[in-house]
């Protein structure tokens, strides 16, 4: 029950918020304040989740602590891309610079989180971890091919790491009401 009031409350901020972005004064406006605001919040935030002091900053971005103050004062505001690109640089971060629609800002918006305001270096980001790769029908049997006679029809031998292959997976979701677990014994046949 909690979680749907949480769910209601942030449809009625999004909805708000899409109300008063309407007016595109206040639209520029909130652009504005998003950019001088978010920008020296989250240079803040990663630095403090370093944890460097605005002097270690400032040593790695080659620039002085009181340059690094500046940078962290919400009502300063005058970054430029080259400084940005320092600190991106100092954090081992990317940096994205690229225009998008309001919805996109809105839920940003929504849905800060100290996560989102310190990303990882590349050095501790998983989601830069290997994905397992999982082969359609006719890539396994262009891989297979020198090492035996694949066909459609005995594709189903060789399984993938979840023990069954895609086509198995894809002949679950057609044939109706056939579980997962019957599928994959199926394969052993």
């Amino acid at each position: 029950m909690k979680r749907e009031g949480w769910c209601l409350m942030t449809i009625d901020r999004r909805n708000s918020m899409i109300d008063a972005l309407r007016d595109r004064e206040y639209r520029h406006s909130y652009v504005a304040s998003h950019i001088t605001e978010g920008l020296a919040l989250q240079i803040r935030a990663l630095r403090e989740s370093r944890p460097w002091t605005q002097v270690q900053l400032g040593d790695r971005a080659g620039m002085s602590q009181v340059a690094i103050s500046r940078l962290e004062d919400p009502d300063y505001g005058r970054f430029t891309l080259n400084t940005l690109r320092r600190l991106a640089q100092a954090f081992d971060v990317a940096l994205i610079v690229r225009f998008a629609p309001f919805s996109e800002l809105v839920d940003w918006t929504l849905n800060l989180s100290p996560e989102a305001l310190s990303p990882p270096d590349f050095e501790h980001d998983a989601a830069l971890a290997p994905k397992p790769y999982i082969f359609d029908d006719a890539e396994m049997m262009r891989l297979l091919a020198p090492y035996s006679e694949a066909t459609p029809s005995n594709l189903l031998r060789f399984p993938n790491s979840y023990g069954t292959t895609k086509r198995t997976m894809r002949e679950e979701s057609t044939a109706g009401g056939i579980s997962y677990g019957a599928a994959r014994s199926a394969t052993a046949n």
